[in-house]
C-alpha cells in the first residue's frame, strides 16, 4: 500500500485517538493583520446563505469544473440512520425537481458534462461532495451543471421507487468497502473512542440500517442539514466570473433561507497518559507503527499569525520526516517509508502523527526510530542546518507553485481549491503564499519549531499503535507500553551536522555530438541520434510554464530475465526511484535535491526502465547530472535491497489472501503457458534468491549496454534540450541504436489452450469475490484495430453502467480497460473487471458476457460512435495539451516502432471510424478462442461474515 493510502487509513482509524493537553502557546504570535484573499477568486455569499467561490482559470479552454461540499457527514445521522449521508449521495442523481429520475446521464452526456471521478458523489464523517467537470463549458452547459448542484441541495424528490432501486446501490457500495482496512477500523475504534460518533458512524453505515432504511429517514436527514447555509459551491475553469454569479443566483437563489444546522458533538473524551494498540490483521498488505496524539483544533488561520504557526508547525515536521528518512538511508531503521504530519480533521482536533511503514517483524526497530527523533528533537532541539533545509525546501515549493501558478491545469487547480474549502481554510494565490513564505520563514527559529513540534507530537501523552500482517510478529500491548516507555527513557543522541555534498556532481562530463537530426514539423518535434547511439526527441510546449519533463527509457530489463535472473530488474529499479550512486548516497542525493525544483522518479515496465526528471528549467542540469551518475556507477544500497524484499514479499502474500489481488496470479495462469518465467508474478522463492551482488552486477550491465532513448518536453529551449542531452547522455558508453526490432528475439510467450476460464476460492476473511471479464485483444502494433476497439470500450462503458451499476445494482465500481500488448505480442486484453457480493459474481460474469455478446451480435448504433469519437477526440485534445502525455509518448516511439507523425494518426483514425468499422473490429476479437472468464471467490462468505 502507498504511503497516502497508509495515511488515508491512519486518519480514519486514529482521529479518534486518546489525546492530551491542547498546545497552550499564543496562536496569533502577535501578528494579528487578516491574511489576504486571492484576487483572482470571486466570492460572494447569496442570500439564503450559500457560500461561492469562482475562479476563472483559463489554462483548459473550454472546460470548468463545478464542485459542491455539503457540511452533512455520517456524524450528523440518528440512530438507526447509519448509512443515510451515503444513501442520499446516490439518491442525489436518482429524482429531482428539474432532473426526473433515470435521465442524468442522459442530459449531462448531452452537454458535454462528466462526472470526473469514480466517486464523484460520496460522504464522509463530516461532509458530503458532488462534483461535475464541464468539457465545453458554454451557457447552457454550465446552467445544466448548477441546475443539477442545486437540485441535489434543496429539490431532491425520493420517488418511493428510486429509494427502493437504490437501496442496493449503497448496499453494493458498503459491501465494496469490506475488507482488511474495515476489519482494523471495526477493531480499533470503540477501543480508541468509547461511546463516540467516530466509533458508531461509519461513513458506509452498516447492512443492516441500509436494509431497513425508510425514505422518511433519508427526508429527515435531507432536510436537517442539506441547507444553502451548510454548503459551498465551487466553480472553477474557462468561465466569466460575471457569467457564474449570475447563473448561481439563478439557480440556487429559489433554495429556502435556513439556518445552518449546529455543529455535532462528537463526543471524544481524551485521556491522560500515553496507550499502546496492536492489531493483526493478515490481509493487510503493509504493517505499520505510528505514534499519534490529537489535541484541540487550531482552526483554520485567519490571520498572519496564526499562519505563521501553521508554517512553522510544517518546519518542525520537515525536520522530523527528514530525520526519519535519514535513518532508513542510512540503515539505521527498518522503515520503507516514514511520514510526520499535523493538520485539523474534521470539526474535533489538531491530528499529529509520526508513522514508519515496514515489516512489523521489525516492530522494535521501527518504534525505536519514532521514539528516538521525538525524544531528540525536545532534549536537543533542531540544528541551524535543519531549519535552513526545512526553509529552502518550503521555500523552493512555494516559488514554484508561484511560477507556474498561470499555467497549471484545470485538475490541479480545483483540487488545491476544494482542499482550501474542505479545511475552511482562507483561499490564497500561490504568490500570495510566496510571499508569506519569504517574509515569515525567516522569522522561524530552531527553539521555536522544536517547542512546537515536542507539543505536538508528545510520546508520553499519545497513542503508540502497531498493526501488522503477521500476527506471530507481533508483541503484547503491555509488551508494546514497556518497550516503548524504555525506548523513551534513553538519552537521544544530538542530531550530526552532516557537510554538502555539493561538489561531488560539480564536474560535468565531456559530452558527446549530435550525428543525425530530424524535425517532424506537423507536431513540432525534433529527433536526433546522438554518436553513442542515445535517441533524443524534444518538444517546446509553453502549456505549462516554467516546467519541463526529461523521461529516459532503458530498452531491456525483465524481459531479459531467466527463471534464475527473475526479479533483478524489479529490485535494480529501485535505485533509479531512491537514487544512489558509488560515489553519492542515497541520503545526499535527497540533501542535494532540498530547495531544488526538481523532482526524480522511475517506473519498471515488462521490457524497460524509465528515469523521469521533471521541474523548473533553470534547475535541470542537476536532475541531468544526476541522471548521468545513475547511467554510469549506480549503486544498491542495502536497505534499499531489503525494503524493496519487503514490499515484493507482501504483494506475494497479497495475492495469496485478497481476493482481488489473487486474481491476478489467476490471470497469469489462465493466459500464459507456465514455461515461461517472465510472465508470472515472482513468488517468496524468487524474491529470496535476490541477493545485493547479483543486482549490482545486473544494474551495472543494464545501463551500460541497454538502448536508450529520451524525451525533453515543456518549458525548454530546442537548443538547451540538445546541450544538455549531448553532455549528459551523450557521455554514456556507446551502445546499440533502439527501433522496433530491439529483443524481438524475445518476445514469443506462448499463450495457455483456450478456454481462458477459471473459477477458484480463496481462502480469505473478506468477504468479496472478483471477476474479469473479457478477451484478448490485438497488439499495440495494430493501432487502427486498437482505436476502433477504444471506441468499443467507450460505448460498452455506459451500456454496462445502465446494465449492471444502475438497473442490477450488481456492482458499486468497475473497470473497462483495452489494454495493446506492447512486450509480448498476442496477449492485449480488453477486459471488465469489478470486485463484488459473493452471491451476485455469477450474475454480474453472465450480464457482462450478454452485453459484449450483444455488442459484437449487433454493434453500436451510429449515434454511439458519433459521440464516443466526439468525447475521445475532446479528451485527446486535452491529453496532448500536457507535456506528460508528449513526454511519455515520445520517450519509447522510436521502440515501439512509431514516428511522432503518426500520432496525429489516432485524430483522423477517429474522425473516419463508422458504426460498421467498430462492429466487425469487436467481432473479430471477439471469439471464442479469445475469450476470458475468471472469478476469484472467498471460502465459505456467509460464514465469514
Amino acid at each position: 500500500m502507498k504511503m497516502k493510502q497508509a495515511f488515508q487509513l491512519t486518519l480514519v482509524v486514529m482521529c479518534v485517538c486518546v489525546s492530551a493537553l491542547a498546545y497552550a502557546g499564543d496562536r496569533r504570535d502577535g501578528r494579528d493583520l487578516p491574511l489576504p484573499h486571492d484576487p483572482a477568486v470571486t466570492e460572494l455569499t447569496l442570500k439564503n446563505g450559500l457560500r461561492v467561490i469562482i475562479k476563472e482559470h483559463g489554462s483548459s479552454p473550454g472546460r470548468a469544473h463545478l464542485e459542491m461540499v455539503v457540511r452533512a457527514g455520517s456524524l450528523d445521522e440518528k440512530d438507526g440512520q447509519e448509512g443515510a449521508a451515503m444513501y442520499i449521495a446516490h439518491m442525489a442523481r436518482n429524482g429531482s425537481e428539474h432532473i426526473p429520475a433515470g435521465k442524468l446521464s442522459e442530459i449531462f452526456e448531452e452537454h458535454g458534462i462528466v462526472r470526473p471521478e469514480r466517486r464523484a458523489e460520496f460522504a464522509t464523517y463530516d461532509i458530503s461532495r458532488y462534483q461535475a467537470t464541464l468539457t465545453r463549458a458554454d451557457d447552457s452547459s454550465l446552467r445544466v451543471g448548477l441546475t443539477y448542484l442545486s437540485d441535489v441541495l434543496g429539490r431532491l424528490t425520493f420517488p418511493d421507487a428510486e429509494v427502493e432501486r437504490v437501496r442496493g446501490e449503497a448496499l453494493a457500495e458498503h459491501h465494496a468497502g469490506q475488507g482488511a482496512e474495515q476489519r482494523i477500523r471495526e477493531a480499533l475504534l470503540p477501543r480508541l473512542a468509547p461511546g463516540s460518533l467516530f466509533a458508531e458512524r461509519s461513513p458506509m453505515g452498516d447492512a443492516s440500517s441500509l436494509e431497513s432504511m425508510t425514505r422518511a429517514d433519508l427526508i429527515d436527514f435531507y432536510t436537517r442539514t442539506y441547507r444553502a447555509s451548510n454548503a459551498t459551491l465551487l466553480i472553477v475553469g474557462d468561465v466569466p466570473a460575471d457569467l457564474a454569479a449570475d447563473l448561481t443566483r439563478e439557480t440556487f437563489g429559489g433554495l429556502a433561507k435556513l439556518p445552518a444546522p449546529a455543529p455535532v458533538d462528537a463526543g471524544l473524551v481524551q485521556g491522560p497518559g500515553m496507550k499502546t494498540l496492536v492489531q493483526a490483521e493478515r490481509e493487510l498488505p503493509l504493517g505499520y507503527v505510528e505514534i499519534v496524539r490529537l489535541t484541540d483544533r487550531w482552526g483554520a488561520p485567519e490571520t498572519i499569525g496564526a499562519y505563521r504557526q501553521e508554517l512553522a508547525a510544517r518546519v518542525g515536521a520537515w525536520c522530523a520526516q527528514r530525520q526519519l528518512q535519514r535513518a532508513a538511508q542510512l540503515g539505521e531503521s527498518a522503515a520503507r517509508e516514514s511520514m510526520v504530519q499535523s493538520l485539523d480533521v474534521f470539526e474535533g482536533a489538531r491530528f499529529s502523527v509520526m508513522m514508519n511503514v515496514g515489516g512489523v517483524q521489525d516492530w522494535e526497530s521501527l518504534v525505536s526510530n519514532l521514539v528516538r527523533v521525538q525524544r531528540r528533537v525536545a532534549e536537543h532541539g533542531f540544528t541551524e542546518r535543519e531549519i535552513e533545509l526545512a526553509r529552502r525546501a518550503l521555500l523552493a515549493e512555494a516559488q514554484q507553485a508561484a511560477r507556474t501558478e498561470d499555467s497549471r491545469d484545470l485538475d490541479a487547480v480545483r483540487w488545491q481549491l476544494s482542499y482550501a474549502i474542505r479545511q475552511q481554510e482562507q483561499i490564497l494565490s500561490a504568490k500570495q503564499r510566496l510571499a508569506l513564505a519569504e517574509s515569515l520563514l525567516p522569522t522561524i527559529s530552531p527553539g521555536e519549531a522544536a517547542r512546537l513540534f515536542t507539543s505536538l507530537h508528545d510520546t508520553s501523552k499519545s497513542a503508540v499503535v502497531l498493526i501488522s500482517d503477521d500476527p506471530a510478529s507481533l508483541p503484547d500491548e503491555f509488551s508494546l507500553l514497556r518497550f516503548t516507555k524504555t525506548a523513551m527513557s534513553r538519552p537521544a543522541p544530538a542530531p550530526m551536522d552532516e557537510g554538502a555534498p555539493e561538489a561531488a556532481v560539480a564536474i560535468a562530463p565531456e559530452g558527446g555530438s549530435v550525428e543525425e537530426m530530424t524535425i517532424h514539423r506537423d507536431v513540432d518535434v525534433l529527433s536526433a541520434w546522438l554518436a553513442n547511439g542515445v535517441r533524443v526527441h524534444h518538444r517546446r510546449m509553453d502549456e505549462r510554464a516554467n516546467e519541463a519533463i526529461v523521461s529516459i527509457v532503458l530498452a531491456g530489463g525483465s524481459i531479459e530475465e531467466t527463471k534464475e535472473t527473475r526479479g533483478l530488474t524489479d529490485a535494480a529499479a529501485r535505485v533509479f526511484m531512491h537514487p544512489a550512486t558509488k560515489d553519492l548516497s542515497s541520503a545526499d542525493i535527497s540533501d542535494l535535491l532540498i530547495g531544488r525544483n526538481i523532482r526524480i522518479s522511475a517506473r519498471r515496465g515488462d521490457d524497460f526502465v524509465k528515469l523521469t526528471i521533471a521541474g523548473d528549467p533553470s534547475e535541470l542540469e542537476l536532475g541531468m547530472q544526476i541522471a548521468h551518475l545513475l547511467l554510469s556507477s549506480p549503486r544498491m544500497e542495502p536497505g534499499e535491497l531489503n525494503r524493496w524484499r519487503q514490499e515484493a514479499l507482501q504483494k506475494a502474500w497479497m495475492m495469496e489472501r485478497q481476493p482481488v489481488a489473487h486474481l491476478q496470479r489467476v490471470a497469469a495462469e489462465t493466459l500464459y503457458a507456465k514455461a515461461d518465467p517472465r510472465v508470472t508474478p515472482l513468488t517468496p522463492a524468487d524474491i529470496e534468491r535476490v541477493e545485493q551482488e547479483r543486482v549490482q552486477v545486473w544494474l551495472d550491465d543494464l545501463v551500460k549496454r541497454s538502448p536508450i532513448e529520451v524525451s525533453v518536453v515543456g518549458d525548454i529551449e530546442r537548443w538547451r534540450a540538445v546541450e544538455l542531452t549531448k553532455r549528459y547522455l551523450g557521455s554514456l558508453p556507446e551502445r546499440a541504436r533502439v527501433d522496433g526490432l530491439t529483443h524481438d528475439a524475445l518476445r514469443t510467450v506462448r499463450r495457455a489452450d483456450p478456454p481462458h476460464q477459471a473459477d477458484v476460492t480463496l481462502k480469505t476473511k473478506t468477504p468479496v469475490a472478483t471477476t474479469l471479464i473479457g478477451f484478448l485483444s490485438p497488439d499495440a502494433s495494430e493501432r487502427q484495430e486498437n482505436i476502433a476497439l477504444d471506441v468499443a470500450k467507450h460505448v460498452l462503458s455506459k451500456r454496462l453502467r445502465m446494465r449492471v451499476q444502475e438497473k442490477s445494482q450488481l456492482v458499486y465500481t468497475y473497470r473497462l480497460t483495452n489494454k495493446p500488448a506492447e512486450a509480448y505480442p498476442g496477449f492485449g486484453t480488453f477486459c471488465f473487471w469489478a470486485p463484488t457480493a459473493p452471491e451476485k459474481v455469477d450474475e454480474l460474469a453472465d450480464a457482462v458476457n450478454e452485453v459484449f455478446g450483444y455488442f459484437a451480435a449487433v454493434g453500436p448504433t451510429p449515434e454511439e460512435v458519433r459521440v464516443a469519437s466526439s468525447e475521445m477526440q475532446t479528451e485527446l485534445a486535452r491529453k496532448r495539451g500536457r507535456p506528460e502525455w508528449w513526454a511519455d509518448n515520445l520517450s519509447d516511439s522510436t521502440y515501439r516502432g512509431v514516428t511522432p507523425a503518426e500520432f496525429d494518426d489516432e485524430v483522423k483514425t477517429l474522425r473516419s471510424l463508422s458504426a460498421s468499422d467498430v462492429h466487425e473490429t469487436f467481432q473479430r476479437h471477439f471469439g471464442p478462442a479469445n475469450q476470458i472468464r475468471l472469478i476469484v471467490r472467498p471460502e465459505s462468505p456467509a460464514e465469514e461474515r
